[in-house]
């Protein structure tokens, strides 16, 4: 019954740097450029639509439709691909 932890790791070359907010909702991570990972923040467990967007804008760059924090576990989310290009921009979730 513990709870989830969560970072997100910047790996599109060509995007800006970007905000990590739940849809609708507060932002997780601000300001992340290119090739920097965030620390962990703890989270209670959920599931919920998460959004890439242009650092302190509100425009989604991608969203990350019902991504489930699990109790206990720990996941890094890497942005990858290319902005507006080919391979496209995605979000991969990972666990230790």
């Amino acid at each position: 019954s513990g709870n989830a932890k969560v970072r997100f790791w910047h790996l599109s070359p060509n995007a800006p740097a970007v905000d990590i907010a739940v849809k609708g909702g507060e932002v997780l991570f601000r300001n992340v450029p290119f090739g920097k990972a965030t620390r962990y923040l703890t989270l209670p467990p959920t599931t919920a639509d998460l959004e890439v967007r242009v650092a302190g804008t509100n425009q989604v760059a991608l969203t990350v439709p019902n991504v489930t924090l699990n109790p206990s576990q720990a996941y890094t989310a890497v942005a990858v691909g290319l902005a507006g290009a080919q391979p496209p921009l995605e979000a991969i979730f990972l666990q230790p």
